[in-house]
Order: structure tokens, then C-alpha cells, then sequence
């Protein structure tokens, strides 16, 4: 059975433990908008390292069709799928020869079985066909990547579980601010290995459940 991870700590739960290290109340050396830039930029270090949010979007394949718009929150693909069959990846340059090899017209179409991406749209080949379209019958699988936080009261992306290794992070930005080098080092490796210790214990809960399943406009 997979398990569930907490998500339940603030951006103020944060701000708290910081200022109370730098005896900071006032927020006069520390300001919020300080606070808010190093919370994400750690949690996007932390997601992009240990791929942590994971979502999976749905939207209709259209005969003919064969540009869509990406969701803005991809960090990175697991799998994508039209009908349920896996598409496979290949970079814009690999897609572009091979296209150029065996249909330099572009004229190919019929179930996809390779995708590329260029400026957040993904482009299918051969082109979808009557028989390749349908109903919420393109799934992406992916790792999105955390909410940028704004507010005191926003909540963080990440598991409880990681919350000491994005404070360690955060503390170290604001040693660096303050200029203790030596500090900052010493929080920057506390980081390092905190991020790791998080990352087995993630490994060991194995969270097997997609966080948001949502569906596009038909005409994206």
C-alpha cells in the first residue's frame, strides 16, 4: 500500500525559525520578500532533485492536430500516452532529422509514436488521425514543479518530511546575506545531508499516488 506524506508546514512556519536565529523580529536585516525567494528556490532545488510532486493531465486528441500546449507547471515528463500506448521521446533535433528522413513533407498521419517539445508545446508524429483521436485519451505523466509561495500564509509544496532541509537552505541564504561565510557553509552541507536523509525516508514511505489529475479545454 503506498503511503501518504504530510504536507502542513507555512511559509511563516519558516520565518519563524529564521528570525529567531538572527533575533530578527522586526524583519529590518531578514524582510519577507527575502524569505519568499529563498523558500522557492529551495523548493524547486529540492523537487527537481528528487522529483517529488507528481501529477498526471488529461486532455483530448484531435484528428488532423498535432501541436498541444503543455502544462506551465512541468519540471520534467515521465511518460506520455495517446490511447493508452506509451509515445516515445526524442530531443527537437532528433525529431527534426528523422521527420526530414521519412517525411520530409510532413504528410504521415495515424496513431503517434514519437513526440518532441520546442516553447512549451509538445508536437506528435505522424500526425493524429480520426482513428488516433477520442476523449481525455492523451495522458501525461509528470513531476510539476512547487507552487511559488507569496504570502506568510501559503502553503510550502513540499513534505513535511523535507521541511528541515529547506529551512537548513533558507538559513544558509541569509548567513550569506549576512555575510558568515562560515555559517552559511556550515548550513549549506547540514542542507546537503539533510536533503539526503529526506530523500531515503521519501524512498521508504514510496508515495505511489498522482497528486492532481486534471483535465485541458478541448481546443488547447
Amino acid at each position: 500500500m503506498a503511503g501518504f506524506q504530510t504536507v502542513s508546514k507555512l511559509v511563516s512556519d519558516i520565518k519563524s525559525a529564521v528570525i529567531r536565529q538572527f533575533g530578527d523580529e522586526s524583519s529590518v536585516q531578514i524582510t519577507d520578500a527575502d524569505i519568499y525567494r529563498w523558500v522557492n528556490q529551495g523548493q524547486l532545488e529540492i523537487c527537481r532533485r528528487h522529483r517529488l510532486l507528481k501529477a498526471v493531465v488529461s486532455t483530448n486528441v484531435v484528428a488532423g492536430q498535432k501541436d498541444y500546449t503543455i502544462p506551465n507547471d512541468v519540471l520534467f515528463v515521465q511518460q506520455l500516452l495517446v490511447n493508452n500506448q506509451p509515445v516515445d521521446y526524442r530531443s527537437f533535433e532528433e525529431a527534426s532529422t528523422y521527420i526530414l528522413e521519412n517525411d520530409p513533407n510532413s504528410t504521415a498521419t495515424g496513431q503517434p509514436d514519437m513526440w518532441y517539445e520546442w516553447a512549451g508545446t509538445y508536437t506528435f508524429w505522424p500526425t493524429p488521425d480520426s482513428t488516433s483521436a477520442g476523449t481525455n485519451n492523451l495522458k501525461l505523466y509528470y513531476i510539476k514543479a512547487p507552487t511559488n509561495v507569496t504570502a506568510l500564509t501559503d502553503a510550502l509544496s513540499i513534505p513535511d518530511t523535507y521541511y528541515t532541509a529547506l529551512l537548513k537552505y533558507v538559513m544558509s541564504q541569509a548567513h550569506e546575506m549576512d555575510e558568515d561565510w562560515t555559517a552559511a557553509q556550515v548550513k549549506s552541507q547540514q542542507y546537503t545531508e539533510d536533503l539526503q536523509q529526506s530523500g531515503e525516508d521519501n524512498d521508504r514511505i514510496n508515495q505511489g499516488t498522482y497528486q492532481r489529475i486534471t483535465v485541458l479545454p478541448e481546443d488547447m
